[in-house]
C-alpha cells in the first residue's frame, strides 16, 4: 500500500481550482481567499497526518497475506470462482450478456442487473496471472485502494487544501473503517475501481476549466470517457455526469456570459443523458425476480411499514459513516427488523441522521454562495452515489451493504474538511 505522500501534492496545493482555472480577469478579487494559506506552525498538522496515514498503512498490511478461499470471504467464490467469465472459456458476447455474478441478464432467471464487464475483466486478469492459490486479488484490492486515497488528496489539493490538509483527507479515506468490506470482500473492487475513474474524470474537467479553445472540448470527451469507463465498472458511475453538469451550472452563476462555459455543460448534458438512456435501454433497472431475504422491504407489501423501514436504513448508513463502530457483512433476513409502527424508536436514528444532512447541505451552500466550492461538491458527492443504493428511485438487491458506502465517504469526508474555515490551516498547532 502506498502512503499518501504530501510531496505528491507539492505544486497541486499552490492553487484553488477556481482562482487557478479561472484567472483574475475572470473572477472577482475576493474569491482567491479560498485556499487555505499554510501554516506558520504546522509541525503537530504534519506530524498527525503523516502518523494517521502510517497506521492506517500498517491495519492494511496483513490482508496483503490473506487468500481468496483460505480466509473465508463470504460469497467471493460465487462471485470469482464460479463465474464462467473469470474462469472459463472467454467470449465478448458473454460477457456482455452477463450480469456481475455471471448469470445471463436476458434469460429471464434471477439476475442483479448488474452490468459491469470492466470490473469482472480485472477478475479474469487476477486468475490469469495467478490463479486462486494466491494473495494477489487481495493484493490488487489494497493497491486500488492506495490509489484512490491518493486521487482524493490530489483532488483535494486540486480544489483548495494545502499539500498537509489534503494528505489528511487521503489518510482519513485510507483510514475508515466502513471501507473493510469495500476492500476486503473481493467483489467490493467494482467501488474502488469506479472512484478512481470518477476522480480522475473531475481533475481533467478541472485542468481544462474554464474552456478557451478547442482543446478544453475534447477535454470534455474524455472526462465523459472516463465517466463510462466508472459506469462500467459499476453502474453508480453513470450518475456523476450530474456532478460535472452541476459544477459547471455553479460556475455559470459566477460568469453567466461565458459562452464557452453554456455550451460544455449543455455538451455534457446531452452526453450524460445519452449514456445514461442508454445502459437504462440496455439492462433496465428493475432486478429480476427481487429476492425478498436480501431485501426484505422491498417484498413488504405495506407501504407505510416499507417507507419508515427505508427511512432506518438512511439511518443506519448515516451511523456507519460516522461512527462504524459495529461492522456486518451480511444484514440480509431479519437482521434489521422492519419499522412496523411510528413509535418505534429507532426512528430517532433516521431523524438525526436527515437532520445532520439537511445542516450540512445548508452550510455548504452558502460557502458556495460565497465562491467555497469544495463542500457542496463533496455533498454532490455523497447525494449522487448514495441516491442510487438509497432504495427511494428503486428498490437495490440488498438490505444493507457497508461497500457501497465507498463513494459516499469520500463526499462527506470532503464536505467535512471543506467546512472547516478558510485560515483553518494557520490554527495554532
Amino acid at each position: 500500500m502506498v502512503p499518501v505522500c504530501p510531496c505528491l501534492l507539492k505544486g497541486f496545493g499552490d492553487h484553488t481550482s477556481a482562482p487557478h482555472l479561472w484567472g483574475p480577469k475572470n473572477l472577482p478579487q475576493d474569491h482567491f481567499h479560498l485556499r487555505a494559506p499554510e501554516p506558520k506552525s504546522g509541525a503537530l498538522l504534519r506530524l498527525g497526518a503523516s502518523a494517521l496515514i502510517v497506521l492506517a498503512v500498517c491495519a492494511w498490511l496483513p490482508a496483503w497475506q490473506y487468500k481468496i478461499f483460505n480466509n473465508g470471504f463470504f460469497m467471493d467464490d460465487a462471485m470469482i470462482a464460479r463465474n464462467p467469465n473469470v474462469v472459463g472459456d472467454f467470449s465478448w458476447s458473454q460477457l456482455l450478456r452477463s450480469d456481475y455474478w455471471g448469470l445471463d441478464m436476458f434469460a429471464g432467471t434471477w439476475t442483479h442487473k448488474s452490468f459491469r464487464p470492466f470490473t469482472v475483466l480485472t477478475f479474469r486478469w487476477n486468475f490469469l496471472l495467478h490463479g486462486f492459490e494466491s494473495s494477489g486479488f487481495h493484493i490488487a484490492n489494497l493497491i486500488l485502494h492506495g490509489i484512490c486515497s491518493i486521487l482524493l488528496a490530489v483532488f483535494a489539493a486540486h480544489c483548495g487544501f494545502s499539500g498537509w490538509w489534503s494528505a489528511w483527507l487521503g489518510g482519513l479515506f485510507l483510514a475508515h473503517p466502513v471501507h473493510t468490506e469495500s476492500v476486503l470482500y473481493i467483489v467490493g473492487r467494482a467501488d474502488l475501481i469506479s472512484l478512481s475513474f470518477i476522480l480522475l474524470s473531475c481533475l481533467v474537467h478541472l485542468r481544462a476549466s474554464p474552456p478557451r479553445n478547442f482543446g478544453a472540448f475534447l477535454a470534455a470527451v474524455v472526462s465523459c470517457v472516463l465517466l463510462i469507463a466508472a459506469g462500467l465498472c459499476k453502474e453508480t458511475g453513470f450518475c456523476f455526469f450530474g456532478l460535472l453538469v452541476g459544477w459547471d451550472i455553479l460556475w455559470l452563476t459566477w460568469q453567466p456570459s461565458n459562452m464557452r462555459l453554456w455550451m460544455r455543460m449543455l455538451l455534457l448534458l446531452l452526453l450524460g443523458t445519452l449514456c445514461c438512456g442508454l445502459r437504462f435501454w440496455y439492462t433496465g433497472t428493475t432486478i429480476e425476480r427481487m429476492d425478498p431475504f436480501s431485501n426484505p422491504v422491498a417484498a413488504e407489501k405495506d407501504q407505510l411499514v416499507r417507507i419508515l423501514s427505508y427511512a432506518l436504513v438512511h439511518g443506519i448508513y448515516g451511523k456507519l459513516l460516522v461512527w462504524p463502530n459495529f461492522l456486518c457483512y451480511d444484514y440480509s433476513f431479519d437482521a434489521v427488523p422492519l419499522v412496523r409502527s411510528l413509535s418505534d424508536c429507532r426512528l430517532l436514528l433516521p431523524i438525526g441522521c436527515y437532520l445532520g444532512f439537511f445542516a450540512l447541505i445548508t452550510l455548504s451552500s452558502g460557502l458556495a454562495q460565497r465562491r467555497r466550492e469544495l463542500p457542496i461538491v463533496g455533498m454532490a458527492i455523497l447525494i449522487l452515489s448514495f441516491l442510487p443504493m438509497s432504495n427511494i428511485l428503486f428498490p437495490v438487491g440488498t438490505m444493507i451493504g457497508e461497500r457501497l458506502l465507498y463513494i459516499p465517504s469520500a463526499g462527506l469526508l470532503i464536505t467535512v474538511l471543506g467546512l472547516a474555515p478558510p485560515r483553518a490551516s494557520s490554527w495554532p498547532m
